[in-house]
């Protein structure tokens, strides 16, 4: 009878551990998403300042190119 006794789980205790491995598991999937977030808006960052800085040199260039025609147009 001691032997069984001393077999018959603890529910208690089990809930708690059950308890306690959800909470870690919601926890590391909460970081999960959380960083794949970052890591994506990080990425949407960087093709955004690809972005700006190509349309910066192309700016540059329509820049020249009107002072390149108003010269043209001095000279005529």
């Amino acid at each position: 009878m001691r032997e069984q006794t001393l077999k018959k789980v603890d529910m208690e205790f089990l809930n708690t551990q059950l308890q306690k491995n959800k909470s870690e598991v919601n926890s590391q999937i909460e970081m999960a998403i959380n960083d794949t977030a970052f890591q994506k808006r990080t990425q949407d960052l960087e093709k955004c300042e690809e972005k700006v800085s190509k349309a910066d040199l192309n700016a540059e260039r329509a820049l020249d190119e009107v002072f390149f025609f108003k010269e043209q147009m001095k000279s005529l």
